[in-house]
């Protein structure tokens, strides 16, 4: 899929532009703004009957060739899910959003209905929060958003890259490659001893 087709040459880049403007002046008139996760350098486990679900994407300078993933965890830090998928060329914001509405998805299909959404990018979090509305009529954003109408509780949160290690690990496990889709009903070997010292820590 080339996102491309999605959102169209100038009108993306003014849009990227317009949320990038909006983040900074929102973060200078809401300085506590997604500060509560802050304390915490590892990832954290959520409340009981929660999922948890982190996602990431990515984009190589080179060639603009973009990589999204996410992980969804139980309560206890145990694996339930992941996948990973090299998209094509797109922007990053249009990655990052790939990313959130692939795990929605995911967690929405598995039969989850109270579920904790986190994020590394402030400029995803913001929109999805409905504090920027500049990229109404994207037919991605559109969908995300219905996925979120959906009858189910998702609680979204920004939190530092730190607390992303495993989605990011999950991104980097196709990136490099030509479309391609992987899905992880088990935890990744290269990725089994740092999702036990998570949940250990959580």
């Amino acid at each position: 899929m080339d996102v491309h087709y999605v959102f169209r040459g100038d009108f993306l880049h003014c849009c990227e532009r317009l949320a990038r403007e909006y983040v900074a002046e929102f973060h200078k008139s809401h300085l506590s703004v997604s500060r509560t996760n802050r304390a915490y350098s590892h990832w954290t486990k959520t409340l009981v009957g929660w999922i948890k679900a982190n996602y990431d994407g990515v984009v190589r300078s080179s060639d603009s060739w973009a990589a999204t993933g996410g992980v969804i965890r139980d309560a206890y830090g145990g694996w339930i899910y992941g996948c990973a998928h090299s998209i094509g060329r797109c922007s990053m914001l249009m990655a990052q959003l790939c990313a959130a509405h692939d795990i929605l998805l995911a967690a929405w299909d598995m039969g989850f209905r109270q579920v904790q959404l986190e994020t590394d990018n402030s400029e995803v979090d913001l929109i999805l929060q409905g504090h920027f509305v500049a990229l109404g009529g994207c037919s991605l954003l559109d969908s995300i958003l219905l996925l979120l109408a959906c009858p189910w509780s998702v609680c979204i949160f920004h939190i530092p890259r730190s607390q992303n290690l495993v989605a990011d690990r999950v991104v980097a496990l196709c990136r490099g490659s030509s479309f391609v889709s992987m899905i992880f009903d088990l935890v990744p070997v290269e990725l089994a001893k740092l999702v036990c010292k998570e949940a250990t820590a959580g």
